[in-house]
């Protein structure tokens, strides 16, 4: 947030630099007898000493005066587009994401519009989840500033792309957003290709009759798990008969493992690198290697007081949790469950550990442990922090113990009362309870 707020404040200089010069506070006609137009370049001025002296609050209780002025539509469209780019950048220093993406909508369609303006108006629209305009947003960034890509907050065209999928009134947006980050050859944080994205994109010009855009997007696919996808996925049938040699899995594995070690030498202080090489190890199988990769880095990070990783409050539970699961996959039970008793108490974005506390109960559920699989989740709350997945996960895990208890009755219970309680979203979840588990299925399988 920091990072975020030392933008904003350049981007109110940056306006302020943009208000004096070029006649921009002059009018295009003349003002109305009642002469708001001398008010509102009053206000102007004022609001800029303001900011000039970081008393941004005060400028901007006086700048929605100037945003209300019914002399503002009389500006020259660079005086206005001026005076609202400075207005959306006092709003998103404020945290008034609402009034912020009311102006910066504006300004940022402007002329002289920068890709700093379109990724200011981002941020704020993230803020409110206008999915819409976040997606627009990256839409002209990816079009015309394509190496700003880089200065968007991370994760977040995954998070757009995932939203703006919800909603089946943003289809064509979406589809128009993906390919505009295809043609600017946008990778993730790690250099890789968002390969998954490319499929789902290739998905929607397959279902819109458009072979010919589908192969162009995914032809360049090389993850293992895409692939697979892709080959058991009859609407890519004809595709996957082009090229069969394409979608040999094994082979594709090993290239996966080969640039993500690339990735991971690539960037040395980067624990979440080592998660997704991690991860990759786990799907081919190589335990071993997993285990040895995450030995390797937790002997790093506490080589030091200052360890040699800049994202070691998000990721080091991650790499405790894949350790656990490399010990696991070992037959390491007590281990695993030590490791994870572990990195559950560890903070999760700052907040209580959900994560690899439900996954602790996983475990103790998988190896035939009820009681402790209860104990593991007993302090998550279900009814905030935690996502839609977690939700569905934790009650998995009690209804789980509850059967191992035979209690069947007590699991079917707690996951009704969840189903039927409205979340974060506002719709319950719609698996199915009794679809939860196989009961037949032996501990530590």
């Amino acid at each position: 947030m920091g990072n975020a707020r030392t933008g904003i404040l350049a981007a109110i200089m940056s306006c302020l630099s943009l208000l004096a010069p070029l006649g921009v506070l002059a009018a295009a006609q003349a003002p109305p007898p009642s002469d708001p137009m001398r008010q509102m370049q009053q206000d102007l001025k004022e609001a800029s000493a303001l900011a000039e002296q970081d008393k941004s609050a005060e400028a901007w209780a006086i700048m929605q005066r100037v945003i209300d002025s019914p002399a503002l539509p009389l500006l020259r469209e660079e005086g206005r587009c001026a005076v609202l780019r400075f207005a959306g950048a006092l709003a998103s220093y404020q945290q008034d994401s609402l009034s912020a993406v009311e102006s910066l909508s504006i300004s940022s369609e402007c002329a002289d519009a920068t890709a700093e303006d379109w990724i200011l108006l981002l941020r704020n629209a993230l803020a409110l989840e206008r999915w819409d305009v976040c997606g627009r947003a990256v839409l002209t960034v990816a079009r015309r500033w394509p190496k700003s890509l880089e200065d968007l907050p991370p994760n977040t065209i995954g998070l757009v792309q995932t939203k703006l999928k919800q909603d089946p009134r943003n289809r064509p947006l979406r589809i128009e957003m993906m390919q505009a980050l295809f043609d600017a050859h946008w990778t993730s944080e790690l250099g890789l290709a968002p390969d998954r994205m490319w499929q789902s994109l290739g998905l929607e010009y397959l279902a819109d009759g458009r072979e010919r855009e589908a192969l162009a997007v995914v032809a360049g696919i090389e993850d293992a798990e895409t692939l697979a996808r892709m080959r058991v996925d009859k609407r890519f049938s004809a595709i996957v008969a082009r090229n069969p040699s394409r979608f040999a899995i094994n082979k594709a594995v090993q290239a996966d493992v080969k640039r993500l070690r690339k990735a991971v030498k690539d960037h040395p202080h980067s624990l979440w690198a080592r998660s997704v090489l991690a991860n990759k190890l786990y799907r081919a199988g190589a335990f071993a290697e997993e285990l040895q990769l995450m030995d390797d880095t937790l002997r790093e990070v506490n080589a030091t007081q200052s360890p040699p990783f800049e994202d070691t409050e998000s990721e080091l539970p991650w790499i405790k949790d894949n350790r656990a699961r490399a010990l696991k996959a070992l037959g390491r039970f007590s281990d695993a469950a030590a490791q994870l008793e572990d990195a559950s108490h560890m903070m999760e974005h700052r907040q209580p550990n959900v994560s690899q506390a439900i996954n602790l109960g996983y475990l103790y559920a998988d190896i035939g442990k009820p009681t402790d699989a209860l104990r593991a989740v007993d302090s998550v709350d279900w009814t905030k922090g935690i996502s839609d997945y977690g939700r569905t996960q934790l009650m998995a895990v009690r209804h789980r113990a509850f059967l191992q208890l035979n209690q069947p009755g007590e699991g079917r219970r707690r996951c009704d009362i969840s189903r039927a309680t409205p979340w974060i979203h506002g719709r319950p979840t719609s698996t199915r309870c009794s679809g939860m588990i196989n009961p037949t299925r032996p501990p530590g399988s």
